[in-house]
């Protein structure tokens, strides 16, 4: 979807607050310190990130109809500011973090999610 350049943009603006938000509220639980398993939970996240971009990639943005014609427009012009809406990665985010959280503690759901974030941006 073609968007302004303010809603292109603010996923840079707004992860990083969330990220930094979910790691400041893991430091207050714990006692002012990230605890290893909240590392390696972002660690995992970002690596997991990886494998999610491929998959995306390959077989949503090249087989499904309207996210093949928005990825084919976004080649075709790199400079325009084409993109799914902020709202869009914000309910996958958000369901990751609830599924997640039913079968691990929020301290690793979070941290993955983290990760997964920051691989995003």
């Amino acid at each position: 979807m073609s968007q302004t350049k303010i809603a292109y943009y603010a996923d840079l603006f707004i992860y990083p607050i969330i990220v930094a938000g979910f790691m400041l509220f893991d430091i207050q639980t714990s006692g002012f310190i990230l605890r290893a398993r909240w590392w390696c939970a972002f660690f995992f996240g970002i690596v997991l990130w990886t494998l999610a971009e491929y998959l995306l990639h390959r077989f949503v943005y090249h087989d499904m109809p309207f996210a093949k014609e928005l990825h084919a427009r976004h080649h075709t012009r790199p400079t325009d500011f084409i993109g799914s809406p902020l709202w869009i990665s914000l309910l996958g985010f958000s369901a990751f973090l609830l599924i997640l959280s039913q079968f691990w503690k929020f301290e690793m759901a979070s941290g993955t999610t983290c990760g997964l974030i920051v691989g995003y941006v």
